[in-house]
């Protein structure tokens, strides 16, 4: 007896097993499911723009949506991944609530959402001069062979940048960055480098539209070499008589047959208006087509001054 109804059980599981497989295999049965993070794009952006408007990107667009449907379409569409976007065409100057729509697949219907609107924001557009920064990548930082990549010359030293008012104001300057295979000799070539609107972080902003995708440049591969200052005082006041403390050197790039005619370069150091001893600015006299490594960099002099 104990035997049979261990039979009927262990029968009873492969029929309930079976009857499952039929089920979902062959009935393939409406069921819910959750698609999380669903990517908000914004449309018909133009329509604004024609009236001087643009949004102001949000920082988190997606929704969670739970979509209704067979198995097996529910399955594929969250597998696959889903999209929706907000219609800002009608939208004006300040916050806006706009609908959520939901890209379905067909025979697949949207049960609920975690949000059903957005706010977007929108303002005037605006333009401003931003500075062009261009910048060699880390692989082309560092001297090889004494000799360093250079950047001769920009076509434009400001580019236009427009968007909305706020998104503009983050903009500190568009940067191009060159790479290392670019720069290949010292006669100097004209490369195009793409350009980004950055922020103070040198992150890109987003929303910010540069007036040209890319600028010439002008770069080459010059010799490097470190060189002494002949220091002379200018404009020293009367009454003081003035000893320069201690020698300085630089590092300066040009060409290998212009730095090889080189090994010192001069400097002058203004004095007006200082009477007391200390660090003075120094003004390099560099020769045409040599320039002071590490430009941004300002180079002085100790000048001790005593009264006459």
């Amino acid at each position: 007896m104990l035997k049979n109804n261990t039979l009927l059980k262990i029968i009873s599981l492969i029929c309930a097993i079976l009857l499952w497989a039929y089920v979902m295999g062959a009935v393939d049965p409406e069921i819910r499911g959750k698609v999380s993070d669903v990517s908000i794009s914004v449309v018909n952006q133009d329509e604004l723009a024609q009236e001087g408007l643009a949004v102001v990107p949000g920082e988190d667009m997606t929704v969670d949506v739970v979509i209704e449907g067979s198995r097996s379409l529910v399955q594929k569409a969250k597998k696959s991944g889903m999209t929706a976007y907000i219609d800002v065409s009608d939208c004006s100057v300040g916050s806006n609530t706009c609908d959520i729509v939901v890209n379905t697949p067909n025979n697949i219907s949207v049960d609920s959402m975690s949000e059903e609107t957005f706010q977007i924001e929108v303002e005037e557009i605006v333009s401003e001069e931003k500075p062009v920064v261009i910048e060699f990548a880390d692989d082309a930082d560092d001297a090889e062979d004494g000799r360093v990549p250079w950047i001769l010359s920009v076509e434009s030293e400001s580019i236009e940048v427009s968007g909305a008012e706020s998104i503009v104001v983050d903009v500190t300057s568009v940067v191009g960055t060159i790479s290392s295979g670019a720069v290949s000799d010292e006669s100097g070539k004209w490369v195009y480098v793409p350009l980004t609107a950055v922020d103070k972080d040198g992150e890109a902003v987003e929303g910010a539209s540069v007036d040209v995708e890319s600028v010439r440049v002008q770069v080459a591969l010059l010799s490097l070499k470190t060189v002494s200052v002949d220091i002379s005082l200018a404009n020293l006041e009367d009454g003081y008589e003035a000893d320069v403390s201690g020698s300085v050197e630089v590092e300066i790039v040009g060409s290998e047959h212009a730095l090889s005619e080189i090994d010192e370069i001069s400097g002058t150091a203004d004095m007006t208006d200082v009477t007391e001893s200390g660090e003075i600015n120094v003004e390099l006299n560099l020769p045409y087509g040599v320039y002071l490594y590490n430009g941004d960099s300002e180079v002085t002099v100790t000048v001790e001054l005593t009264e006459e």
